[in-house]
């Protein structure tokens, strides 16, 4: 009897930490891209928990750390544009009323969002030192970060990544009212592009204070834009030719170029006199991160089958487990870490750094699959 219950729970825990890839319907390659995105988010939390005793101020070492970790801000980008692709394209696919809309978004965000923050505020009184509550107005602060207002309201988010749920959420709103209002699944595919085009063509013209208004809203524009693209036939069969490498080229020189491009203020003034760096950075980034999703979104083109990995596609179906619970267990690790280690600098700090990023990712990868059966998968999906 002992024998087979050794024998079945390694097996328990490895179905346990299997994602059932094959259980969700989508498109598999879009599964990668957010697999990508969330992998991109993390080396910002990692950068900021171990960056500053671990690599020495000034150094090569730390200046790739943070350079890394400006990389990692677009992952945020690539869920917007994907997003914008995604519900987008739900909405114009076919009919569905409004209020059935936003009860599955709301299904699809809340039950894992609130089992977060529940730790979070449990953490926070067992250690109140780190704990993000206000002395007084608690009951306030919390429903503001329940009711989702950090990020397009000034208000600091519990949950730091939920800033990005604020502008979700806000844009779920606001979409589903202009497709049932403006009855756009009515208009002719051309209007409908030329339509997106203008608020782009505002945005950018627009100038600085209008584009600060705007924030990062503008960036689910370029994948409402793609799904319209990719419906075109003649689009459909042209993207089957394209490259992989040159897909990915275009994509890594967009999110790797932008932090440099942030750095120099005057060549975005040499590059066009008319438009604010910030608009350069927007081009650059929604060209890259367009192009990468619509030649994903194709299943016949050599990108789409070069993101066909099992494992990434696993962790971008729990990228939203992942994205809510990586901070929370990238700085648990820490803690213990410096609790074993002590708060001192290494003279070996940038090996220890290097080593010490697999290993953290996959502690995080652990906490996101868990969160995902428990809670996600039942709950939302």
């Amino acid at each position: 009897m002992p024998a087979p219950v050794a024998v079945a729970l390694p097996a328990a825990w490895r179905r346990f930490f299997t994602v059932p890839i094959d259980d969700v319907k989508g498109i598999p390659a879009l599964e990668a891209v957010r697999g990508i995105a969330a992998s991109l988010v993390f080396l910002v939390h990692f950068q900021a928990a171990f960056g500053r005793l671990l690599l020495p101020r000034g150094s090569s070492p730390m200046r790739v750390g943070a350079y890394l970790a400006q990389v990692g801000y677009h992952g945020v980008d690539v869920f917007f544009v994907l997003s914008g692709f995604l519900i987008y394209g739900s909405l114009m696919g076919r009919p569905t009323r409004l209020l059935t809309f936003f009860r599955r978004r709301v299904r699809r965000i809340y039950p894992t969002f609130l089992a977060v923050l529940g730790i979070y505020l449990l953490l926070g009184f067992v250690f109140p030192a780190r704990s993000k509550l206000p002395p007084d107005g608690t009951l306030l602060y919390v429903l503001k970060n329940a009711l989702l207002l950090p990020g397009v309201f000034k208000v600091k988010p519990i949950i730091t990544v939920a800033w990005s749920l604020s502008y979700e959420i806000f844009f779920y709103i606001g979409l589903g009212c202009i497709v049932a209002g403006l009855r756009l699944r009515s208009w002719p595919r051309p209007v409908r592009i030329a339509f997106v085009l203008g608020w782009l063509l505002v945005w950018v013209l627009a100038g600085t204070y209008v584009q600060h208004l705007a924030k990062s809203f503008v960036l689910f524009l370029p994948g409402i834009l793609v799904w319209e693209i990719s419906s075109i036939e003649r689009v459909h069969r042209w993207l089957g030719r394209i490259p992989s490498a040159l897909v990915w080229g275009v994509f890594l020189f967009a999110v790797c170029s932008v932090p440099l491009l942030r750095r120099q203020p005057a060549l975005a003034g040499v590059l066009t006199a008319s438009l604010t760096p910030a608009t350069l950075v927007f081009c650059v980034l929604a060209f890259g991160i367009g192009v990468f999703v619509l030649c994903a979104s194709n299943r016949t083109s050599p990108v789409s089958r070069s993101l066909s990995s099992r494992p990434l596609r696993a962790i971008g179906i729990a990228s939203y487990s992942f994205y809510l619970i990586h901070g929370l267990v990238t700085n648990t690790v820490a803690m213990v870490f410096w609790g074993l280690a002590g708060q001192r600098l290494f003279a070996n700090g940038p090996l220890i750094y290097a080593a010490l990023m697999p290993v953290v990712y996959l502690a995080c990868v652990a906490g996101a699959v868990a969160l995902f059966q428990l809670v996600e998968r039942p709950a939302s999906l």
